[in-house]
């Protein structure tokens, strides 16, 4: 049963896209009363304030989170960047025969690729890797299945993720659900720190508005 667990979390890896975040150093060229000078973007500076817990256990809590979010977000990447790599190819693909093979070829890639590590992912990680992959796609992976494969591919797998208590269709709501907030403020304090590498996610709300909507819970 672990091993049909494992095998399901390295199938919504194979199946998913992320946008690239990238900072934009185009300089440009500006004239003056004063001469020519070159106008570079800065990157956004993100300010954060300090962390403040209620009780002892909320401590816990939240650094328990934060080490789950630091070890599954960087597979949520992975999984756009396979997908990425597959749409890339399929649009030069015409035949549909050999498309599916395509997929089926990249797939036991990330199967022997990844297959060591996500071995080591529990019920808890696996649905925040769900959560993670529709934050950066903007589509849930019940969705996407649907897309790539088939709507009975889609229902069958999401029963079975239902086996170990996941859901598919969860999407990632940090403005209306507290533990998405919690994982949104972990990755921004994680970007700043430089723990993890910041991707832009699709479809999420700013950081600004997330903010203003939990403005009431200290230390985001």
């Amino acid at each position: 049963m672990k091993r049909l667990f494992y095998l399901f979390l390295l199938l919504c890896i194979s199946s998913f896209s992320f946008c690239q975040s990238t900072i934009d150093t185009t300089r440009t060229l500006i004239q003056t009363d004063k001469g020519l000078f070159y106008d570079i973007p800065l990157e956004e500076v993100v300010i954060l304030s300090p962390l403040d817990f209620t009780t002892s256990q909320d401590r816990i809590n939240y650094y328990r989170l934060r080490n789950r979010v630091i070890k599954v977000y960087p597979f949520a990447k992975i999984s756009g960047t396979r997908l990425k790599q597959l749409n890339d190819r399929l649009e030069n693909i015409e035949s549909k025969r050999k498309q599916k093979k395509y997929i089926k070829l990249l797939e036991k890639f990330i199967y022997e690729e990844f297959e060591p590590t996500l071995k080591e992912f529990n019920r808890v990680e696996g649905q925040i890797l769900i959560k993670l992959i529709h934050r950066q796609t903007g589509i849930t992976c019940f969705d996407l299945l649907k897309q790539l494969r088939s709507g009975w591919t889609a229902f069958w797998w999401q029963f079975f993720a239902s086996q170990f208590e996941l859901n598919l269709k969860k999407p990632y709501q940090p403005l209306e659900v507290k533990e998405d907030y919690d994982i949104e403020r972990i990755l921004h304090r994680a970007f700043y720190n430089k723990v993890l590498e910041p991707q832009e996610p699709i479809n999420q709300p700013t950081l600004d508005s997330i903010y203003k909507k939990w403005e009431t819970d200290k230390g985001f």
